[in-house]
């Protein structure tokens, strides 16, 4: 019978449904208990940045949204949507917790945001947005809260020295993966199944060209049956040296479907592709350094993920065998073999952030934090951890049902500041 309901539902709304009604019948015992709990041995102190009947919240894990005491932030209304409204993006003073508005946008997602950051030159922030009825990137002044430059195509990822951005089909993301890409604009491409003219494009950013260098084709025709299925990308990573990127081919047979995952990595200078995995999925990811990356994957039960060091000269991984490391997270490697990464809501609606040392196989719980069940499919709010120079920032809903910034101030001695 389950497998009958999966198959006509789906696994994520039956899972969903699951929560509202635990939500409901566990309701009075959660009420008064604490949202949220630390470990006082790492935790200096926590600081919540929120707006009055505005969700906050950053995006992605992979970028970094903090500068010279400026916490940027996308800002929506509480029931926003993404097809018809705008985000509003601005940034908190962490000192004194002023919030600055300084633009919009017309790109945004619920889970990553409109791929905001900050740019390598002083007070310039880059995000996607839609000029001339189009995706493009911004690259904004926050002093004169003006646009200084315009790319024709929406980023995914910039290399460290920005000279060179990666661009997909946003609209097909979105189509296909609901809450990663963006929706303001169609999917032209939803008829081809495996588009010859669509995939990764290699952007210039100093001459505003872009080079498509791998397409859904060249892909899809490396996959069993591939024409049964629907090809689009996501996860777009440059490696440190910006030499490499990695990136998830995924393949599904309609919207609703299970997806499959294929890890891969583009060496630039060699025009080579190297798939990594293809027999389990790849969930998340992290560069450890320039040939080694940290993955959480599953095999046939997307509830039981495992942590792999995947190595690209090697071609292979091996797997970190830990008993707190059977929960898909999103990690974040730091420093000598460390990293932090996190939790879904567990069965009492708690989300658990965490450090792991690789070496010594040691597992240390930061915090647990109250997610909010009501919100669902793409509006769920998953922590996000991002590592500043002295904590961990996150996304979160422990206060009321809408998203606030949770920013995690660590003791001395948690890391090494140098690496910033």
């Amino acid at each position: 019978m389950k497998k009958i309901l999966i198959k006509i539902f789906g696994r994520k709304f039956l899972r969903n449904c699951k929560a509202i009604v635990m939500y409901v019948l566990n309701y009075p015992k959660f009420m008064f208990k604490k949202k949220i709990t630390w470990n006082t041995n790492l935790v200096e102190k926590i600081n919540t940045f929120s707006l009055k009947g505005k969700n906050v919240f950053f995006g992605y894990y992979d970028i970094n949204p903090l500068k010279n005491h400026k916490l940027l932030c996308h800002v929506v209304k509480k029931y926003a949507d993404t097809a018809k409204d705008q985000v509003e993006i601005g940034y908190f003073d962490t000192n004194t917790q002023k919030y600055t508005k300084l633009t919009q946008s017309e790109a945004w997602c619920w889970q990553q945001g409109s791929r905001l950051r900050w740019s390598k030159e002083d007070h310039v922030i880059i995000y996607n947005d839609i000029y001339q009825n189009k995706y493009c990137a911004r690259y904004f002044d926050i002093q004169t809260k003006k646009v200084i430059k315009t790319i024709s195509y929406p980023l995914y990822d910039i290399n460290q020295d920005e000279t060179y951005g990666i661009s997909i089909n946003f609209s097909r993301l979105q189509r296909l993966r609901l809450g990663y890409g963006y929706d303001k604009l169609p999917d032209i491409s939803e008829n081809d199944f495996y588009p010859q003219d669509d995939g990764l494009f290699l952007v210039d950013l100093k001459r505003n060209t872009s080079k498509l260098i791998l397409s859904l084709y060249d892909l899809a025709k490396d996959v069993p049956n591939y024409s049964s299925y629907q090809h689009y990308i996501n996860h777009v990573s440059f490696a440190p040296n910006g030499k490499k990127f990695m990136f998830f081919h995924l393949y599904t047979q309609s919207t609703t479907s299970d997806w499959k995952v294929r890890l891969c990595v583009y060496d630039i200078s060699k025009s080579q592709l190297q798939v990594l995995e293809e027999m389990a999925n790849a969930s998340h990811y992290d560069w450890i350094d320039n040939d080694h990356l940290l993955v959480t994957t599953f095999t046939k039960n997307p509830e039981n993920h495992d942590y792999r060091i995947y190595s690209l000269k090697e071609n292979n991984y091996i797997m970190l065998d830990n008993d707190y490391l059977k929960l898909d997270g999103h990690p974040t490697y730091y420093y000598h073999d460390q990293f932090i990464s996190d939790t879904y809501p567990d069965d009492h609606f708690f989300q658990h952030l965490f450090q792991f040392d690789i070496k010594n196989a040691s597992y240390e719980k930061i915090l647990s934090i109250f997610s909010n069940p009501r919100l669902m499919y793409d509006q769920r709010c998953d922590l996000h951890p991002r590592i500043v120079p002295d904590g961990i920032i996150i996304d979160s809903t422990y206060k009321g049902n809408k998203r606030n910034l949770v920013y995690i101030q660590l003791k001395e001695g948690f890391y090494d500041k140098s690496q910033f």
